[in-house]
């Protein structure tokens, strides 16, 4: 998941889709709806299959792995709290003239909240491996006579297992080339699989190393994201593998076999005595009360009970809906999908895990000639937990994603590396002419029209943010409050 992807699926349950220019080389700005239309369908099927079943994947894990639904339910939460706060201030100044952060104060209680909560949850370990081929991680003193050094977040680990299992099928299918061959055809990053691999590699045969945590990575993950500390749980489970057994056994062991194995490992008295199991009190207090930075090492069941308690403490959140129908008779999660994936789980991804809505829009920077800026399509899947009224469920979505883009820019800034360093801050969007474009806070919205005064970003700072831009200046609009319904929809 990339940063920008990450958000809008955690908070909105949306997947934001880049397509390369070349894959749309005959459609022209001036090409008919129906045209446009068929050239994404036939990208989703051909070229494009592979980000398709990617994607989906990631809202399988979202819907399986209690942690990472958690932490989608707190973005939720924090997306909002950013809003209110931002709705009530009056003026905000910035620098129109120069391509420099707009911040809020850093010292508000409100920001600094919200910021640490936010960077807790992206945060990257330094891992790395001694010569006996012990992991090591957290402590920089404990990582001076490392000989191998990694970093690994949430995130990283979500795409190692999405790889794993998306090249498992790909074997199953029939695929010869090794994993890293593999996955560079398709115009995925392998670093995270290979990283792994290079932290475990220190005294075993890189091939032997690489199937082993192939294998490994999916069980790894999901008991990890079945604790509150999931990447300190995924790091725990390799050492223990890489120390106290052979992870080269995870080569030849059966796939039903695996499961157990790191299951009697989660639940040993040792593990438990530092990371009991939580009940439903527990986890409500979760939703309710804590934050990434005060969270207890816990562990959650696997029993519908600690889907209902998170869902029941947050019920607008929009994947509340489809939480709850995956508790029902014959719909919870066989493990055996992660593990062993059927070579036709991608097929049935859509149907039992389908993202809220897909957004599709062809990448300007492949674009030299520019013909394609502003094309891009919001697809709703049809399912049964939608609201009959597409257009209110829309309007919801676009508007949570606009929350998230104002938690991430103005109270997280969620920066580029270069302008962590000093550097300017990263557009991606094209419309220099817009009033909102010297400001920043509209950087990673996906959906850019061809004129910027359709953009749903800006069409929506006044009535949603309750400012609009003027001359260095966002300026407070004091116009209706706005309200979230269950449904994901905006009432005025």
């Amino acid at each position: 998941m990339s940063t920008r992807q990450s958000r809008c699926l955690l908070v909105s349950g949306a997947v934001h889709i880049d397509a390369p220019w070349g894959a749309f080389a005959r459609i022209t700005s001036g090409s008919s709806d129906e045209q446009i239309n068929h050239a994404f369908e036939g990208y989703l099927r051909g070229r494009g299959a592979f980000v398709h079943e990617h994607e989906n994947r990631h809202i399988q894990q979202l819907l399986a792995y209690p942690a990472l639904f958690l932490r989608g339910l707190r973005e939720f939460q924090w997306s909002l709290a950013a809003l209110k706060d931002f709705r009530e201030r009056k003026e905000v100044t910035y620098n129109p003239h120069t391509l420099e952060a707009m911040a809020l104060d850093p010292t508000s209680p409100d920001v600094i909240a919200l910021r640490q909560s936010y960077h807790e949850t992206v945060r990257r370990y330094e891992v790395g491996s001694e010569p006996s081929g012990a992991i090591r991680w957290g402590d920089p003193t404990g990582l001076k006579d490392v000989v191998r050094k990694r970093h690994f977040s949430e995130a990283k680990l979500l795409e190692a297992e999405s790889l794993a299992v998306q090249y498992s099928v790909a074997l199953k299918r029939g695929a010869k080339r090794p994993f890293r061959t593999w996955a560079l055809q398709h115009g995925a990053n392998p670093s995270p699989i290979d990283d792994l691999v290079t932290l475990t590699a220190v005294n075993l045969p890189r091939h032997v190393a690489e199937t082993a945590i192939l294998r490994a990575v999916p069980v790894f993950a999901w008991h990890a994201f079945h604790t509150t500390w999931p990447t300190t749980s995924f790091l725990n489970f390799l050492q223990y593998f890489t120390t106290q057994m052979d992870i080269a056994l995870l080569v030849d062991a059966p796939p039903e076999n695996l499961f157990p194995m790191v299951g009697a490992l989660r639940f040993s008295d040792r593990f438990r005595a530092h990371c009991p199991l939580i009940d439903e009190d527990g986890v409500r207090d979760l939703v309710e009360h804590r934050t990434p930075v005060s969270d207890p090492y816990l562990q959650f069941d696997y029993d519908p009970s600690t889907w209902r308690s998170m869902i029941e403490a947050e019920p607008q959140y929009p994947l509340s809906v489809p939480g709850l129908a995956r508790c029902a008779p014959r719909r919870w999660p066989d493990p055996l999908d992660f593990i062993d994936p059927d070579p036709s789980i991608f097929a049935h991804l859509q149907i039992e895990y389908p993202a809220t809505s897909y957004l599709i829009r062809v990448n300007a920077d492949d674009d030299p000639r520019k013909r394609l800026r502003g094309t891009f399509r919001r697809w709703m899947p049809r399912v049964a937990w939608r609201p009959a009224d597409v257009d209110v469920w829309r309007a919801g979505l676009i508007q949570l994603e606009v929350a998230q883009a104002l938690l991430a820019n103005m109270y997280a800034q969620a920066l580029t590396p270069e302008a962590m360093l000093g550097g300017a801050v990263e557009h991606t969007c094209w419309h220099t002419a817009c009033p909102i474009y010297p400001t920043g806070i509209s950087r990673y919205w996906d959906a850019i029209p061809a004129d910027y005064a359709a953009c749903e970003y800006l069409t929506n700072l006044g009535p949603l943010l309750n400012h609009t831009a003027d001359r260095g200046v966002l300026r407070r609009t004091e116009v209706a409050n706005h309200s979230f319904h269950k449904n994901g929809g905006a009432e005025t």
